[in-house]
């Protein structure tokens, strides 16, 4: 088996519509469609499973932003019981509103959600991991940073900054970061928009995979830094995560066969991205061409291909193996937690492999 294993612990710790009917959390009534997957029967078997298995799925309504976690997805682009936002700012509200069975979202502010708010869903299981890069086109090197140079980021509270500001605070000698220092933007994509009008309007940014590869087709950076490279190095066999999969706890006590299996499907087509990135290559294909993939997905096959190729694993997926007890989902979480200065996240916010 090929694959490119980003969560790697210590031995000892070893760490988702046919019909009219709406459900019964999401709220949300769609339409008939050929299969809930909206491919044919054996495009359904190019990838990775039998047409049969998609009928568990019907009553399951989730969101997730556009990026690397919808390759979790891959087969779900005709699903309208699927949606996609550009703007991580659009599925927040989400957790406050309970009418999804599942949210995708960055883990750290998800799970700080829930437990400040009480909001009624548990994290389930992880997608992936930090695929974070520190960029510049007018500076060749970390050292050349002086108090007063523009940077621009994402998300205040995502995983991207906090680790971002960890590493120059402790690894790079900046110091502590304020607003002062850095722009937030509300996604990722507003950033590769910033560097596209001018890549030297900021001293600095952070991106985000496949963002970067899209940008470095037009772009030319001096300055390149991975961020789970340097707090690897900072931090040895710990790593900066990101995504995760959120269920709504009423969802998973009215249909928790439907949910287990969600959850088991979304975890198999990792398992299965990670062996064979051609799995999911033909699924986008088979929805459409790049430009309808990039506006579902975010992102177009040709970057699946570019990225996964041969077990590289660019997208940074989380090996199912590495996550497959509770117990090292919620080391994973709070490992980071500690780091960054917040609150050790209780084990009750997570869901149980099998209640």
């Amino acid at each position: 088996m090929k694959k490119s294993i980003l969560f790697t612990l210590p031995a000892a710790l070893l760490l988702a519509s046919c019909g009219g009917s709406s459900s019964p959390a999401s709220g949300l009534s769609v339409s008939s469609e050929p299969s809930a997957s909206g491919l044919s029967s054996a495009s359904a078997s190019e990838s990775g499973f039998s047409q049969s298995t998609y009928d568990v799925e019907k009553d399951i309504a989730w969101v997730s932003p556009k990026g690397i976690p919808t390759i979790a997805f891959y087969d779900k682009g005709n699903n309208e019981n699927w949606q996609t936002f550009g703007d991580a700012t659009q599925v927040a509200p989400f957790f406050a509103s309970n009418n999804v069975d599942f949210i995708v979202f960055d883990a750290t502010n998800g799970l700080t959600n829930i437990a400040k708010n009480n909001r009624n869903y548990r994290f389930a299981r992880w997608i992936s991991g930090g695929t974070f890069y520190l960029v510049s086109a007018k500076h060749g090197s970390l050292a050349d940073y002086q108090k007063g140079q523009t940077i621009d980021a994402f998300v205040e509270n995502g995983n991207a900054s906090y680790a971002f500001r960890h590493l120059a605070e402790h690894k790079w000698n900046w110091g502590a970061l304020t607003g002062e220092d850095v722009t937030y933007e509300n996604g990722v994509a507003a950033v590769k928009t910033k560097i596209e009008a001018d890549p030297n309007a900021y001293d600095y940014y952070v991106v985000a995979q496949p963002v970067l590869f899209a940008l470095k087709k037009t772009v030319t950076f001096t300055l390149e830094v991975n961020l789970q490279t340097e707090w690897s190095d900072l931090y040895e066999n710990e790593t900066i995560p990101a995504a995760g999969l959120f269920v709504n706890n009423t969802s998973y006590a009215n249909k928790k066969e439907a949910c287990d299996y969600f959850i088991d499907r979304t975890v198999k087509r990792i398992e299965r991205v990670l062996v064979r990135e051609s799995l999911a290559v033909n699924a986008l294909n088979e929805y459409g061409d790049a430009a309808k993939c990039q506006d579902r997905f975010g992102y177009a096959p040709a970057v699946v291909s570019a990225l996964m190729d041969d077990g590289a694993n660019g997208f940074g997926l989380v090996d199912p193996d590495d996550q497959n007890t509770k117990a090292k989902r919620v080391k994973i979480a709070n490992d980071f937690a500690s780091r960054v200065g917040l609150t050790q996240y209780d084990a009750s916010l997570f869901l149980d492999n099998a209640e």
